[in-house]
């Protein structure tokens, strides 16, 4: 439908993938797509925005205990997208909030946040 007799006049594709090498190529030859941009990882600094994007509520909450230094998993994380960190994130929360409530234990009803409750570097190095 992109090429054909008829031309397509204020028509804009965008397409988008993380595996260009699965792609026909076919799809790449010129007049198809005329830009193609790549977005490659996210350098260090990238890394430590990313992060404090996913971290910005738990640091808000104060639930981010003061041994987690975000320059430091940046410079762990080499090769993280941003997916991989924000999974990381959402893992070390997982560790930190089984390591406090006994999920298993369905008799406690009220889950309480408090000091002992904070996301810990244990608790991201589990992650990683």
């Amino acid at each position: 439908m992109i090429d054909g007799v008829n031309s397509l006049n204020n028509i804009l594709v965008i397409g988008m993938t993380n595996r260009k090498d699965l792609l026909d190529e076919a799809i790449l030859r010129p007049g198809r797509f005329e830009c193609h941009i790549e977005v490659g990882l996210p350098n260090e600094h990238g890394r430590v925005q990313i992060f404090n994007i996913h971290t910005k509520k738990m640091r808000q909450n104060k639930l981010l205990d003061s041994d987690v230094i975000i320059e430091e998993l940046a410079h762990r994380t080499k090769n993280y997208t941003g997916a991989e960190i924000a999974g990381l994130v959402q893992s070390a929360n997982t560790f930190g909030f089984n390591r406090v409530h006994d999920v298993m234990d369905f008799s406690k009803t009220e889950i309480k946040l408090g000091e002992d409750h904070k996301i810990t570097l244990d608790d991201f190095n589990n992650a990683l």
